[in-house]
């Protein structure tokens, strides 16, 4: 409910508010989908070639 407060706060806000507002909405629904399902362990490669 909160979040979507903050979005109407955001498209009020001339739409340049939206991207600010934006990240409060998607960022607990990352949370749980990544406290849940999870993802893989992946090691970082070295893009540069030295």
């Amino acid at each position: 409910m909160n979040s979507l407060l903050a979005q109407i706060v955001g498209m009020l806000m001339c739409g340049i508010g939206i991207l600010v507002t934006a990240p409060f909405v998607y960022h607990p629904m990352y949370l749980v989908y990544k406290n849940v399902i999870g993802f893989e362990d992946e090691v970082p490669t070295n893009h540069i070639v030295s």
